[in-house]
């Protein structure tokens, strides 16, 4: 393993807390990698799976996990999930997990099991979990076979049962899966809307979960903004946004139905972080940090099963050191008739621009300069000065990679290798943005 670097507090992973080893879990590796969040599932079919209190060695398996995460100084995002058959609605379809009955009761109805459920483990776990995501992908009938105005009560239940045990919790709407099926995403937010006293209780949640994975860093589609423009601010205004799932399968070969190579993952870890940085995406959790087990047939870590690194592990590594966790202001931007994608960041040191190809061939770039120098820094870490001539830096990018997927668009899964751009002193009072699109 590389030198350990210091942990970013927007970057996370989904899954820390499997094994690489028996009896070593991956928390010290992501740590060491710059993660500072985890997300794993609390599943209420696990932890109650008959009426009555929790199943001690389902609690003592999770205080384990939550132990070994302090350790490392992982902050934990909890998923509250999964009914158990005695708390189930049949007349509901299950998909993968089921769903539970008598939402339509107060909270604290003794027969309100979720509003049950949801109190009695944030009232155990709230000294060592400060958020929790409600449910996942609600938009996916896949996770909610349901009508949207049922979720938006379940969150309701959700956020005043939390509220109500922690009230200084962090609550977040269940990860959307990017913008499809955007008739239920724009049923969801009108539900929520439309929910008594919304408006005075935050439309019962404080931060909108989504899900980014072949999303906006390979298309001049900039989706995080056309769904904040269109879908939540006019319902909920302007709220906070976690990227609690991105990734994309890797594999060893080349092969035609959406996989990477190890070493696109590296580009895509990079150039779908900034793109979501850059639309205002206050922390990104990769899925995930390892893969459970060998023969996994849909292998997404940024560790393989036996701990062995793969070359992802050291993008994230770069990203912690060199993408800024403070952000004064972010712009997405395009270039070269939008064969080019940036992220610009100012912050105190100065002007952060990654930037990545989109297009299927080289580009040669002129980017307009704030110092007479930068650094520019690569996917695996390398660094090189570059002078500015005539005010501008000149990058030539490397054409996108992998196209090995049926988009109906014709974009790229993975962009070209992209380039971040380190400018030391640029403030805002010499301003330079990339054309936005929004």
């Amino acid at each position: 393993m590389l030198a350990p670097v210091d942990q970013h507090p927007r970057l996370g992973t989904n899954f820390a807390n499997y094994y690489k080893a028996p009896g070593t879990r991956a928390y010290a590796d992501m740590r060491a990698a710059g993660a500072r969040h985890d997300r794993i599932t609390f599943d209420w079919f696990r932890l109650q799976p008959m009426p009555g209190p929790f199943t001690t060695t389902v609690t003592a398996a999770y205080d384990a996990v939550l132990a070994d995460a302090a350790v490392a100084e992982i902050e934990t995002l909890g998923v509250l999930i999964g009914a158990p058959g005695w708390a189930r609605d049949p007349a509901l379809a299950g998909g993968t997990y089921y769903l539970p009955r008598h939402l339509e009761r107060p909270w604290d109805d003794p027969e309100n099991y979720w509003g049950q459920f949801v109190h009695q483990v944030v009232t155990r776990y709230k000294d060592r979990v400060r958020a929790w995501e409600v449910w996942n992908e609600p938009n996916l009938s896949e996770f909610w076979p349901a009508p949207m105005p049922l979720y938006a009560r379940l969150l309701q239940v959700a956020y005043q049962a939390a509220k109500s045990a922690d009230p200084s919790t962090t609550v977040v709407l269940g990860g959307l899966f990017r913008g499809v099926n955007i008739e239920r995403i724009d049923a969801l937010f009108k539900a929520l809307r439309d929910l008594p006293e919304a408006a005075a209780n935050a439309f019962y949640h404080d931060v909108i979960g989504f899900h980014l994975y072949d999303g906006g860093h390979c298309s001049p589609f900039d989706e995080l903004a056309y769904l904040r423009t269109f879908f939540w601010r006019p319902r909920v205004g302007d709220k906070p946004v976690w990227i609690t799932e991105s990734g994309i399968r890797v594999w060893d070969v080349p092969r035609n139905d959406g996989y990477a190579l190890p070493d696109e993952l590296s580009s895509f870890y990079l150039t779908n972080l900034a793109y979501a940085l850059s639309n205002g995406a206050q922390r990104y959790y990769y899925f995930r940090a390892i893969d459970p087990f060998a023969d996994d047939p849909q292998p997404w870590g940024l560790l393989r099963n036996d701990g062995s690194p793969r070359p992802s592990f050291s993008a994230m590594r770069v990203a912690a050191q060199h993408i800024p966790a403070q952000i004064a202001l972010a712009a997405p931007g395009l270039l070269n008739d939008a064969a080019v994608r940036t992220a610009a960041f100012y912050h105190p040191q100065g002007r952060t621009t990654v930037i990545w190809n989109i297009s299927p061939a080289p580009q040669r770039v002129s980017l307009p300069a704030g110092a007479a120098q930068a650094t520019v820094v690569t996917q695996h870490g390398d660094a090189a000065l570059l002078g500015a001539a005539d005010g501008r830096f000149v990058l030539d990018l490397r054409p996108a990679q992998n196209f090995r997927w049926n988009h109906p668009e014709g974009i790229c899964q993975v962009a070209g290798p992209p380039l971040i751009v380190l400018e030391a002193g640029v403030t805002l009072n010499r301003v330079w943005l990339p054309v936005v699109s929004r």
